[in-house]
């Protein structure tokens, strides 16, 4: 299974998976494919918001209750996936800023390695339970979320676009691959956030109206 579009501003698997469409190649095996939030991506500019307007982030509503729009949404994504009962998923999404592409999984074991070398070479193992579809799948499949890199980044659609066609044409995705370069594994990263009341600013160094400074690399 693939699922994209959980963010409507994260377009590079839309991008991919749109570019296979027309591409006339054929997958090795059968692919459930989701685009998830396209009201949101639909909102002028396309492609720029998150969500849909005052409403809950969708990759945060995949567990219990479902009891608004993004949550019947995510329910219905679930009950797909149930019915379908995939070998594996990968959730495609991009970074806010540029950055390189990493994958994300609540495990670390072979299967997960496998389907991570398909699209990068680093893999954050997270131990942080936010209510994200990773963490409810896990049950019916290996599950990884793919971070390509950032959203306006001509190299994150490239990578979304060469993983996700070694992805889509392998028969076996949860064998690895034969690599030259051992995968990075970054385990329990430390997640930082801000009070309401928090000055942030980006900058080379901090000054008397911040609090806290990003600095720009």
């Amino acid at each position: 299974a693939f699922v994209t579009l959980l963010h409507g501003n994260e377009p590079s698997g839309l991008i991919a998976l749109f570019k296979w469409l027309k591409s006339g190649l054929k997958p090795a095996v059968n692919v459930v494919c989701i685009v998830a939030s396209v009201s949101a991506a639909s909102l002028e500019p396309s492609f720029s918001h998150r969500v849909f307007a005052r409403q809950r982030d969708l990759n945060r509503c995949f567990k219990e209750p479902f009891d608004d729009e993004p949550g019947y949404l995510a329910a219905e994504i679930l009950e797909t996936l149930k019915r379908y009962k995939p070998e594996s998923l990968i959730d495609m999404h991009n970074t806010s800023g540029s950055g390189p592409s990493f994958a994300v999984a609540i495990y670390e074991d072979p299967q997960h390695d496998a389907l991570t070398e398909l699209f990068t070479k680093r893999l954050i193992v997270t131990h942080l339970r936010l209510g994200a579809l990773m963490e409810v799948t896990e049950y019916l499949c290996p599950t990884v979320t793919i971070e390509c890199g950032g959203r306006l980044d001509e190299s994150a659609h490239q990578i979304a676009w060469e993983g996700l066609n070694r992805y889509f044409r392998l028969e076996s995705v949860l064998a690895g691959q034969e690599s030259q370069e051992s995968l990075e594994v970054l385990t329990n990263p430390v997640r930082l956030e801000l009070k309401d009341d928090c000055r942030l600013r980006y900058g080379e160094k901090l000054s008397e109206e911040s609090d806290l400074c990003l600095l720009p690399s």
